[in-house]
């Protein structure tokens, strides 16, 4: 009878390497819904999708936080940028002298103010 082999494991117990077998349930009608959605539109089982997706979070290393970071960080930018954009249109467009100070509000209001 071959030998497995072993690793050694964080807290330094040893552990045998090879396949390890894995099973959950998803308890609600959503969750088996939403992945055998998602499988079908990928074209492959529900189990493969799954298993994908559990190796994707093993081996994330904070990828995911960093990028929802990134994004409202952005968020927050872009917002800024446009309420420096509506001051700036506002100012273009009256310093030119051919659009009064009312006509010039009223159109950035129509064009860039998203509230």
């Amino acid at each position: 009878m071959p030998r497995k082999k072993i690793t050694p494991a964080l807290d330094g117990t040893k552990l045998p390497l090879g396949p390890v077998t894995v099973g959950f349930r998803l308890q609600d009608e959503t969750s088996r819904r939403l992945l055998m959605e998602q499988a079908a539109r990928l074209k492959i089982s529900e189990h493969s999708l799954a298993r994908d997706y559990v190796m994707e979070m093993i081996y994330d290393h904070g990828e995911r936080e960093a990028l929802r970071e990134t994004v409202s960080l952005l968020h927050r930018e872009i917002g800024e940028l446009r309420k420096d954009l509506v001051v700036v249109a506002e100012a273009l467009l009256t310093s030119a002298g051919k659009v009064k100070d009312g006509d010039a509000r009223e159109w950035v209001g129509e064009n860039l103010r998203s509230e």
